[in-house]
């Protein structure tokens, strides 16, 4: 601790997001969890906190910073949090969302389309900027920084928020033939960006070729400031 990344560097602490991929989702009915507020006694609850409204809402992944909590989810039909109203544009839609160190909801970002949308994980860079990563069907998806073309069963899309505000800095899809599935994401200490994925086809990112047979997972690098592709390698063999 600090342990190293993928290249090598310190990682951030604290930085990885509790992914439901992971097993680490929380529903949005029962307790959002326990931040630490700087006051509480070791194992006593320091706050709980309820959000939703009368259909599915799931927390899927949650990442601290400082005393702030960043969280991300689905929600089914219209849904708030806090005072945040959460429209639903389709099926599952998703969130994004900032609690300060009481539970209350400092920002909430809701996406969506007519198809079908997830949240695997999220992770927090050493500014407090907030990285997800999810997989979209049936439907482009637009997250702040223009609509991503939707190109096969399944797609994974990748997207930064500015931790201040939830505003878009940027997104990005990882379109190939096929269905992918989003994993799990994490920061390195310089802000670069690596998301995990499972591929069942052949696939091109950005000039990098990846082969697939049946089901393969495949790990990618981003450059933090701009999403641009630095390597992208995949893993697997014949047998599913």
């Amino acid at each position: 601790y600090p342990a190293a990344d993928a290249d090598g560097g310190a990682a951030q602490p604290g930085s990885g997001g509790a992914g439901g991929g992971s097993g680490g989702s929380a529903g949005a009915s029962g307790a959002a969890g326990s931040a630490d507020s700087g006051a509480c006694q070791p194992g006593k609850v320091a706050w709980v906190e309820n959000f939703g409204l009368a259909f599915d809402d799931e927390f899927t992944a949650l990442a601290g910073y400082g005393t702030d909590v960043l969280a991300s989810g689905t929600h089914r039909g219209n849904s708030s949090l806090g005072k945040h109203l959460l429209p639903n544009e389709g099926l599952d839609d998703l969130f994004v969302a900032k609690l300060d160190s009481q539970g209350g909801a400092l920002w909430a970002k809701p996406f969506g389309s007519p198809g079908v949308e997830t949240i695997a994980d999220l992770a927090v860079d050493g500014t407090g900027n907030v990285v997800v990563t999810g997989t979209f069907a049936h439907a482009s998806l637009n997250l702040g920084a223009g609509p991503l073309a939707f190109d096969a069963v399944t797609d994974v899309f990748v997207a930064k928020l500015a931790g201040v505000d939830g505003a878009t800095l940027w997104a990005r899809g990882v379109p190939g033939a096929g269905e992918q599935i989003a994993r799990a994401i994490t920061v390195n200490a310089n802000g670069d960006v690596f998301i995990g994925f499972d591929h069942s086809e052949q696939m091109n990112i950005d000039g990098i070729g990846l082969s697939a047979d049946i089901d393969d997972i495949a790990v990618v690098k981003l450059g933090g400031s701009n999403a641009t592709r630095v390597w992208a390698v995949s893993f697997g063999d014949d047998k599913a």
